[in-house]
């Protein structure tokens, strides 16, 4: 019974988010469309970085201690933005 009331949640938190995040699209495309474009690029550009960092040979890179801190945050940030999206997609039926 809990584990249900606990996916029950975890699927509105998603949809709200999901939902949340298509909103401020479409308000930021209302407001100021180079603005909305030029962020969603940079969210890109980030969540790219993500995953070019999680390659064997940038590892190694990083364990001489090049661009840490910018690697740790974007390969957090892909792998966040990954793990919701598969949620949403394959448990959220609000779409």
């Amino acid at each position: 019974m809990g584990e249900a009331v606990a996916e029950g949640l975890f699927a509105v938190l998603a949809c709200s988010v999901a939902g949340a995040v298509i909103a401020a699209f479409i308000w930021g495309w209302n407001r100021h469309p180079v603005a909305t474009v030029t962020a969603s690029a940079a969210m890109a550009c980030l969540l790219g970085y993500g995953a070019w960092s999680l390659r064997p040979n940038a590892r190694q890179a990083r364990e001489r201690g090049q661009g840490r801190r910018v690697a740790a945050i974007a390969s957090g940030a892909l792998l966040v933005t990954a793990v919701w999206l598969f949620y949403v997609i394959t448990y959220c039926t609000c779409a």
